[in-house]
């Protein structure tokens, strides 16, 4: 059984109104509680009765009446918006749940890379979010990995209609691949402690303010999918040349899955656990490419 993939209204309004889609809100009320550190996870829960509850440990039980009517005024109007948002959430929905075999079989190969037995997507829900905002032109999908929860968020603009190829499903890969690492600790260490040992280097490397960690997290995995060999081999999505240096995360995330390939190709042919040296090999190319 794969995700379940949901649509939720409530989830969607609270988002829309965050990003600015209806300027006309009682800035008291939503736009002030918008403005909270992290209060984006509140609005993912598998029922509007659990995302209510996630607002109330965060802004407490005596500002919610004030959210509640604010709320229900934004939802009468937006009815007709919110006809057109499902319709265009539901072609995606159908999207993912009509691929779940081929994702099944990269997460097989996924499994092998962490040095894990056996990782199910069966209870990590996936919720769809409109995205009327960004000037993007791709899907954009991001993770939550907490003590209390898990779950996957895949904001897709609402330009964009149709689901077209299949790079939108190796971005849910990418984001699946990231919490199946961590059920691997040894290896999570591992990468923890490469990227100690060279912050200083990927500092250097990356104008943008991400940790260490992260940074080289997020180029192990795209050096397999969407940029890398899993993507090539499962959603048939060739691995872009790239020659110049670097500028920004993503071009540090094609230059290392372009000059990787050879490697990435022989850990998956050879059903290879992500070790050491495979992480030095990312290193050694940060390196090179950062003169």
């Amino acid at each position: 059984m794969g995700s379940p993939i949901i649509i939720s209204r409530l989830a969607n309004l609270l988002f829309s109104a965050q990003r600015g889609g209806y300027p006309s809100l009682d800035e008291r009320d939503l736009q002030s509680f918008f403005s909270r550190e992290n209060i984006d996870i509140t609005f993912y829960g598998k029922s509007e009765r659990d995302i209510w509850k996630r607002i109330a440990e965060s802004v407490g039980e005596s500002e919610i009446k004030h959210l509640r009517k604010s709320i229900a005024s934004l939802k009468n109007e937006s009815s007709q918006h919110w006809l057109e948002t499902s319709r265009h959430l539901l072609v995606w929905k159908h999207y993912f749940q009509n691929n779940r075999i081929l994702l099944q079989r990269a997460i097989r190969e996924i499994e092998k890379l962490c040095g894990i037995s056996y990782f199910s997507t069966a209870h990590i829900p996936i919720y769809l979010i409109s995205d009327s905002t960004t000037k993007y032109k791709e899907i954009n999908a991001w993770y939550s990995w907490t003590s209390n929860d898990i779950f996957i968020v895949i904001e897709i603009p609402f330009t964009l209609k149709k689901p077209g190829g299949l790079f939108p499903l190796s971005v849910l890969t990418h984001e699946c691949f990231h919490l199946a690492l961590k059920r691997n600790r040894t290896l999570a260490r591992t990468l923890e402690m490469v990227a100690a040992q060279n912050s200083a280097l990927f500092k250097a490397s990356l104008k943008e303010d991400m940790p260490p960690r992260m940074f080289l997290e997020e180029l192990l995995l795209s050096s397999f999918v969407p940029e890398g060999f899993l993507s090539e081999q499962y959603f048939n999505i060739a691995i872009k040349r790239f020659s110049r240096k670097p500028k920004d995360l993503l071009d540090w995330r094609r230059c290392v899955a372009f000059k990787i390939k050879e490697v990435a190709e022989q850990y998956i042919h050879n059903s290879q656990q992500i070790d050491k040296r495979y992480l030095n090999c990312i290193v050694d190319i940060i390196k090179q490419n950062s003169k």
